[in-house]
């Protein structure tokens, strides 16, 4: 059998999958957050896909489960395989980071600034919070490490289309 190429990678197209861990102290853990960014040199196009972590697809060799599994399961070659098994494409590169690292990467720029679409408003425990409660747009934002955390997190008072959304806007801010 002929080895197939990936359109993608003959293309010039690069895909990057993003990935937000919830990893704390012990060796498991889920990628809540999962987007493929694909980059077309040519263009200087850039396109960002969400998926949802709780998307129940094929994982190879494993069977059913939410995709933010794939990568608990098998590392980096698991969601890859995973992502060409279930959509057709393959990533050839990924950034996976936990809280502590997101934290940190947004603050050694100073923060960073998104265009809010939607005002949220929800418990928090930043300096920025007025009786327990902080809220952040709609419009221009300034985010620091921390508050960029609560933002893309934030889950009591919306939906996890919502989340999906805000990690768009803090990528989009980076």
């Amino acid at each position: 059998e002929q080895p197939t190429v990936d359109p993608a990678l003959s293309s010039g197209i690069i895909n990057i999958l993003v990935l937000g861990s919830d990893q704390r102290q012990s060796a498991d853990f889920r990628t809540d957050v999962i987007v493929l960014v694909s980059l077309n040199p040519a263009t200087g196009r850039v396109a960002l896909i969400s998926f949802p972590r709780d998307l129940y697809v094929e994982i190879p060799y494993w069977g059913y489960d939410r995709i933010n599994t794939a990568m608990e399961y098998g590392g980096f070659v698991m969601m890859a395989n995973t992502f060409e098994t279930n959509f057709g494409v393959r990533p050839s590169h990924y950034v996976l980071t936990n809280f502590q690292s997101f934290v940190t990467i947004i603050n050694s720029l100073d923060g960073i600034d998104i265009n809010a679409s939607q005002a949220l408003t929800d418990k928090c425990k930043l300096p920025e919070a007025v009786g327990g409660y902080c809220t952040f747009g709609p419009g221009p934002v300034h985010l620091t490490g921390e508050a960029a955390l609560w933002y893309v997190r934030s889950r009591y008072s919306t939906s996890d289309f919502d989340r999906t959304r805000r990690a768009q806007e803090v990528l989009l801010g980076l």
